[in-house]
């Protein structure tokens, strides 16, 4: 369950930030996750599909033991005269009757591990704090109150090796405003953040 949740889990990662691959050149490095996560998760299932088959084996060959050993028992008593041939086949029906739900009994076993598993696994998110929604990005000893607005002039910014995101860029965003930014990937929003963070952590006023 575990490896087919990664599995799972990767493909939809994958396909959601398929753009953004594409555009780094990256098809190869994450085609090759994708194969070895798929490889993984049918390793694990075919360990389980050979757990569950000899799991299985044992307890048939156990079952026609016991009632083998009934059948026997039950046998010999009639022919000594202990046991009726009525008595000798009530015995038989009660316990032919009787195995079969003592074999599905133990096959619980494999569904108690499953069980167990998507447990420990939901006890995973369960038991994750809340976050904090009132926790402030800056410390209020490192904020001085005095911010007025943030002031950006002809902002020109491009990643090294890679063509020009953003070209003579002038922005004002004053405080109390809420100010979202939002675009494909790779348009230049990371230049932006990176800014704003320097912005707060230098204390400054305008650029």
């Amino acid at each position: 369950m575990a490896a087919y949740s990664a599995n799972e889990s990767n493909y939809i990662d994958t396909i959601q930030g398929v753009a953004v691959i594409k555009s780094s050149n990256k098809e190869n490095i994450f085609g090759s996750k994708i194969g070895t996560l798929f490889n993984q998760f049918q390793s694990s299932s075919i360990h389980l599909g050979k757990t569950g088959n000899q799991f299985n084996l044992i307890v048939e060959v156990l079952a026609t033991l016991i009632i083998l050993t009934i059948m026997a028992e039950t046998a010999y008593f009639t022919l000594e005269n202990i046991l009726k041939i009525g008595e000798m086949m009530a015995i038989l029906s009660i316990g032919i009757g009787i195995i079969p739900s003592c074999t599905r009994l133990m096959l619980t076993n494999l569904q108690i591990q499953e069980a167990k598993v998507a447990y420990n696994r939901m006890y995973e998110f369960t038991a994750i704090e809340p976050e904090d929604n009132n926790v402030l990005l800056v410390e209020e000893t490192e904020w001085d109150q005095g911010f007025k607005k943030l002031e950006i002039k002809n902002l020109t910014f491009r990643f090294a090796g890679r063509r020009q995101l953003l070209k003579d860029i002038n922005l004002i965003i004053n405080s109390g405003e809420i100010t979202a930014l939002i675009g494909e990937s790779g348009c230049g929003k990371v230049p932006f953040s990176s800014f704003f963070k320097s912005f707060i952590h230098r204390k400054v006023d305008t650029f």
